[in-house]
């Protein structure tokens, strides 16, 4: 007859294989998208391999020991960055030889620069408190006067200062506008404001496409590229705004 101690052994070694088998299974690894895939060197390589280990898991999204949120952060900063062999070198060495040239150009007598903040970054109503404005993301200058300035933020939408940033005041307050990553004027139509609306976040994009005003921002209406222009689909972000010779205006969804 066995001992119990055996048995109890026999036991503990059926339970641990049986760990292992089931850790091993692909719903068990939820392991960092980084820390799976950094040996692959190469951008796209790991672009590739994270977009297949989040697809083929979709609970690995929402876990965060998977990293879902840095691999977007990753990639938006990456992406524009890498040349086409995936590498950072080039950027790299571009910002090595601009910076070795700024230091020739001025022969070590380096003129330090003066910043001053601007707003917008208090709001009086219903009291003084921080604006919570988030990122400016886009800002426009008149070079007739450099008083007028328009900034876009990622979350509270535009504002316009005429004197030169010591008052600001809200363009969009009154629209359902989440962010502006652009701000562009038409060159022959003064009066007449075209921007870019959306902010990226966490892989998404959200915004209602462009809005143009024909009376310097006090009113705004919906152009030909809007959520409905893409089956109603609210992830539509505006990033680029160009315009011809002749007022006809074109846009760019990137």
């Amino acid at each position: 007859m066995s001992s119990p101690f055996w048995l109890i052994t026999r036991i503990n070694k059926l339970l641990f294989v049986l760990l292992l088998v089931i850790l091993s299974q692909p719903s068990f690894a939820q392991e960092h998208w980084m820390a799976r895939f950094s040996h692959l060197g190469n951008f796209y390589s790991i672009k590739a391999a994270s977009e297949q280990y989040f697809s083929e898991d979709t609970s690995r999204i929402t876990n965060k020991a998977c990293g879902y949120k840095d691999f977007n952060r990753w990639l938006y900063f990456m992406e524009p960055r890498v040349d086409e062999n995936g590498s950072m070198a080039s950027y790299t060495n571009a910002i090595e030889s601009e910076l070795a040239k700024i230091a020739d150009a001025d022969n070590g007598a380096r003129i330090p620069a003066v910043w001053e903040v601007v707003g917008p970054n208090k709001n009086l109503e219903p009291v003084n408190k921080s604006a919570l404005l988030g990122l400016i993301t886009s800002i426009w200058v008149d070079t007739s006067n450099f008083q007028t300035v328009y900034a876009g933020s990622n979350s509270s939408g535009l504002f316009v200062t005429y004197d030169g940033g010591n008052n600001w005041q809200s363009l969009t307050d009154k629209y359902m506008v989440p962010g502006v990553d652009v701000i562009i004027k038409h060159p022959l139509q003064p009066q007449t404001i075209y921007i870019g609306t959306g902010f990226f976040t966490w892989g998404k994009d959200y915004g209602v496409g462009v809005l143009k005003s024909s009376n310097n921002g006090q009113t705004w209406a919906k152009t030909g590229l809007n959520t409905e222009t893409f089956r109603n689909d609210p992830n539509l972000a505006i990033r680029n705004i160009g315009y011809r010779i002749g007022g006809m205006v074109q846009y760019e969804m990137v």
